[in-house]
């Protein structure tokens, strides 16, 4: 079974708010495989908006050890979970127009 999350971008999505939409009119949504990540949500009972762990275009990180600066002072608070647990690999992301066609970017 892949333990790695998902990551799904809606392209043109409707009834969200327009600060949460991206200069190319797309949303990401994550699906998360951690077990904390997954009870958090729970306990909250809604999403949780969130940055990426890494600035465009740069490489994401593959452990905590490896957020930016920028990225971790730029934002209010960064579970200090599983510091020194390394990433094995980045999610899976796909695509997904408003007819409904999907495109996988990711594996």
């Amino acid at each position: 079974q892949d333990e790695r999350p998902t990551t799904v971008i809606l392209d043109a999505p409707r009834g969200i708010a327009s600060n949460m939409i991206a200069d190319d009119n797309s949303l990401a949504v994550r699906i998360p495989k951690d077990s904390f990540c997954n009870e958090l949500l729970t306990v909250f009972g809604f999403p949780i908006i969130a940055t990426s762990a890494n600035t465009s275009g740069h490489p994401s990180p593959n452990s905590y050890l490896q957020i930016e600066e920028l990225i971790l002072g730029g934002v209010d608070y960064v579970v200090p979970l599983k510091k020194a647990v390394k990433m094995n690999q980045p999610s899976r992301i796909g695509k997904v127009t408003p007819e409904g066609f999907v495109t996988v970017i990711r594996e």
